[in-house]
């Protein structure tokens, strides 16, 4: 009997050409639409005015691109001051008396990483209004506590580009 036909060779590995889109201009362009997301939220997010439908938009979705990654750098930085989930869920019960889903829990959430209240009364576009009060029983924020803020967010900011580094690789 004639020998039987070879195997079908593999099929081949996608083409090297097709990676350089997913690994570097994809997430790149990722970032600037967030980040054009975060701006417009910014320059037009507010509840008033002729555009308030695109700063309601604008808002709504920031909100939703940013609720995960808000919740993790809550808990980052209770990794940092040694009491993660205590961190997160006292900054997600506090930070929930407020119209903005992630603003006001990261807000408490450097409140009680700090130790100072924070919140109350602030300016908005020229109209003063009252915001929920965070860290309530802490004091009042010092230039010390503000260094300590800064300190913080320095720290968060080089662990999650360590983190980064590690998960690209």
């Amino acid at each position: 009997p004639p020998p039987p036909p070879p195997p079908p060779p593999p099929p081949p590995p996608p083409p090297l050409q097709a990676n350089l889109g997913d690994g570097a201009p994809g997430p790149v362009a990722m970032g600037w639409g967030f980040k054009a997301v975060s701006t417009m939220d910014s320059m037009v997010g507010y509840r008033q005015g002729t555009l308030r439908w695109l700063g309601t938009a604008a808002a709504r979705l920031e909100d939703g691109m940013v609720w995960l990654p808000c919740r993790l750098a809550v808990l980052s930085l209770g990794v940092m001051v040694g009491r993660p989930w205590w961190l997160l869920t006292t900054a997600r019960r506090e930070g929930a008396a407020d119209l903005s889903p992630n603003a006001s829990v990261s807000m408490a959430a450097y409140a009680h990483a700090v130790g100072v209240r924070l919140g109350g009364r602030n300016r908005y576009d020229r109209q003063e209004r009252d915001k929920p009060l965070l860290g309530m029983g802490y004091p009042d924020p010092q230039p010390a506590s503000v260094v300590a803020m800064v300190h913080l967010t320095r720290r968060g900011l080089l662990l999650w580009l360590a983190l980064a580094g590690l998960l690209s690789c």
